[in-house]
């Protein structure tokens, strides 16, 4: 189940476990819930509201038509609000459990990628925020949403900014840095062995600096967690092939071809994006 499809979660839970179904009061996200636990106040920020795959982010509410085709009411889902409004004042219990004093205000939050192109300033149309972590986000400010049909088949989502008026276009990689990281867990000499953290990831980006253009025939697909977009696959995992077999050269030509397929996902994230909405000038490839 995608992570981020999150209304398909209570539709399992009312398919598979009819009785836990049957309890549930209201459906809310992690943040929401903690702000709930504090002031008693259910609501979600447009930011999250907009990956829960039942919002018109259009008229900034709950899509009617959509909740009805799939049976959910929408008392279930908590109120949608702007990203900083204040639900409450800090609940009697909240402060007891806290030591935070009652009455103290509770804001929503928002989602991290979103939040943080509001932190940057990148809140005008056409700026471009590239998230690096474990994963790898590509996050493009509009003005208004693009009802355009090529965006959901390239996996392009679109949602509400934080920043007052503004929406976004966010597509990505699901396993970047994430990628690189698991290749460091894979040592192949007794230096690798006894590096640390940081000096592993040196000593893999120097065996890198080593290899040709084309990484002397090995391929690797960065797919740990399932296919990037645009293609949809959920059981594809990480491949790897080379027409050699000795394990300390293969890695090397490993680490540099990684680094080169994770850099041409991201061409592709980028170029969709670009053809989708037509702002900002044609990505390079390079080598």
């Amino acid at each position: 189940m995608p992570v981020s499809a999150g209304i398909l979660r209570p539709l399992w839970l009312r398919q598979h476990e009819p009785e836990t179904w049957g309890r549930m009061r209201r459906r809310l996200n992690l943040p929401d819930f903690r702000a709930f636990k504090l002031c008693s106040t259910a609501a979600t920020d447009y930011t999250l509201a907009s990956r829960m795959m039942v919002l018109d982010i259009g008229r900034r509410q709950w899509s009617a038509p959509i909740l009805a085709e799939i049976g959910i009411g929408q008392d279930l889902l908590g109120e949608c609000v702007p990203s900083g409004t204040r639900l409450g004042g800090l609940t009697a219990d909240a402060s007891a459990a806290t030591g935070l004093p009652e009455g103290l205000p509770v804001c929503c939050g928002g989602h991290d990628h979103v939040c943080a192109a509001l932190a940057l300033g990148l809140v005008d149309e056409g700026d471009v925020l590239d998230s690096m972590g474990t994963a790898e986000a590509i996050l493009v400010t509009l003005d208004e949403p693009k009802a355009l049909a090529d965006m959901a088949a390239k996996g392009i989502a679109q949602g509400i900014h934080a920043a007052p008026g503004r929406y976004f276009a966010m597509s990505g990689l699901y396993y970047s840095g994430g990628s690189v990281d698991c290749m460091r867990e894979i040592p192949t000499t007794a230096q690798d062995q006894s590096a640390d953290k940081d000096e592993a990831f040196r000593r893999m980006f120097a065996k890198a600096e080593g290899v040709p253009a084309g990484s002397g025939g090995v391929f690797f697909l960065p797919h740990l967690r399932q296919a990037n977009p645009p293609i949809f696959d959920a059981r594809e995992r990480i491949r790897m092939s080379s027409r050699t077999v000795e394990p300390d050269v293969d890695m090397q030509r490993v680490h540099r071809d990684r680094y080169n397929r994770i850099c041409l996902r991201l061409y592709d994230a980028l170029r969709d994006i670009h053809h989708a909405i037509g702002n900002g000038a044609e990505p390079e490839s390079q080598e």
